[in-house]
């Protein structure tokens, strides 16, 4: 996924973020949408969403039909994320009805059923562009036989397509149930598998994965979203190019230390990542917010992501664009990724320095998960917008020097730096080395860092 725009013609907005990206645009009108997924996954949150997201911030009209819950409920659950559906009918803007199961049929083939004919009714008063029908499960429990009830359900959905709106309907799955197995997908244009994520020890986490989307390419993988106060969030999966050339200049950024422009020979080269790794207090928060500070007075703008709250880094300098996101405050490392990826979108920085991401201090797993969701791929983006990604860790080996040469995920860095004490009871006696510089330096034997600009 780049920074190009995304083309919204003849799409219809999600209303939820990060989901559009993943759909590369939205859906396409008159579109079905099938939410599938084990109760508890998300189905009737994401798809109220839909059509509130729709009204508020689109201004299109939309219609929630429900079998399984009573309006009021939505307009209270609605309620507690932001959502004032009781406003929205009464603007005209919205229609939620609840539909008994007997609604979905017609003892009289020729006769139209109660539900179709309350769906269309509400869908043309009020204009409606999008539908959400919770409780598609309902059409399999009909009294009649199995044929009979896919004929029932594709015509429904048949009908609603006809009106001219994206529908969105929501059907319940058994656990472990695999893709293609329910007779409600036949006839889907987009299928959107919901789960929980049972990998991560978050218990609001979910899984989003995209099965079926014609006509359309997607973002594909699992991408994780959670339930938050202001609705879903998503974060979407952005895989590494494989066997992608690198992009690395000969130009260079200056480091913005005279200790480092030294011994890089002149800094950090363009399209190039680098790694600088320590123990807590080494210097490593002065020589990112030096970097990111003389990157953004020398080369337009910089972005500083920290984890700590910073003092008067940014003072003085509008260039240096700084934002504190904790990675253990966070439901997953793309979450950290999104929300730098929208900043860089917004500032498009020279360099992009992370102020502590947890590459060495986490349990192996946990961190080759924030080495290949949100290292490699903020490093691909800087090779190709020829910018430099500083990335900082902590690193409390008792050899620093075999944990990062024996770590195979950090040989990806085209340099790599180490800070240290030449006298471990002296925390003034910082210093720093290059382990590993690709783009040439003068030696690899430790320097004072005294931490004066250049």
């Amino acid at each position: 996924m780049d920074n190009k725009p995304i083309s919204m013609s003849n799409r219809v907005s999600s209303g939820v973020q990060g989901l559009d990206a993943v759909l590369e645009g939205g859906f396409y009108d008159a579109s079905s949408v099938l939410l599938r997924g084990i109760p508890g996954a998300g189905k009737t949150t994401l798809g109220t969403q839909f059509v509130a997201a729709g009204v508020r911030d689109q201004g299109e009209p939309g219609v929630i039909v429900s079998f399984e819950t009573f309006p009021d409920h939505y307009y209270r659950d609605a309620a507690s994320l932001g959502w004032n559906l009781r406003e929205m009918e009464l603007r005209g803007l919205l229609r939620v009805l609840f539909m008994r199961r007997d609604d979905l049929y017609s003892s009289f083939p020729e006769r139209e059923s109660i539900a179709v004919s309350r769906l269309t009714d509400a869908a043309l008063e009020v204009g409606a562009k999008r539908l959400f029908i919770d409780g598609a499960s309902r059409f399999w429990r009909l009294p009649l036989s199995h044929e009979q009830q896919l004929a029932v359900y594709q015509d429904f959905v048949l009908k609603a397509k006809g009106l001219g709106a994206v529908t969105m309907l929501a059907l319940n799955t058994q656990p472990g149930a695999a893709p293609e197995s329910h007779p409600a997908e036949q006839g889907a244009d987009v299928i959107l598998c919901l789960d929980r994520d049972e990998n991560v020890d978050h218990p609001d986490l979910r899984v989003l994965t995209v099965t079926r989307a014609r006509g359309q390419d997607v973002q594909p993988g699992r991408h994780p979203f959670a339930i938050t106060p202001e609705g879903v969030q998503l974060w979407p999966r952005i895989l590494p190019v494989e066997n992608a050339a690198p992009h690395v200049s000969e130009r260079r950024l200056p480091c913005g230390t005279t200790e480092l422009d030294d011994l890089l020979q002149g800094g950090f080269r363009a399209g190039s990542s680098a790694l600088l790794a320590g123990p807590g207090g080494s210097g490593k928060s002065i020589i990112a917010a030096a970097f990111a500070r003389h990157t953004a007075l020398t080369a337009g703008s910089a972005l500083l992501i920290h984890a700590a709250p910073l003092t008067g880094v940014d003072q003085e300098c509008p260039e240096l664009v700084t934002c504190q996101i904790h990675p253990t405050r966070i439901a997953h490392p793309l979450e950290y990724l999104y929300r730098v990826r929208c900043l860089t979108a917004k500032c498009k920085p020279a360099a992009v320095v992370l102020d502590w991401v947890p590459l060495m201090s986490q349990p192996p797993a946990a961190a080759r998960t924030w080495h290949h969701d949100v290292v490699q791929p903020l490093a691909a983006w800087a090779a190709e917008n020829e910018a430099v990604l500083l990335v900082c860790t902590h690193l409390g080996a008792t050899n620093p020097l075999m944990a990062l040469t024996a770590e195979a995920a950090l040989q990806d860095f085209e340099t790599i730096l180490l800070t240290g004490f030449a006298d471990a009871d002296n925390p003034e006696s910082k210093q720093v080395r290059a382990v590993k510089a690709r783009g040439g330096c003068k030696d690899h034997n430790p320097r004072p860092l005294k931490s004066t600009e250049t």
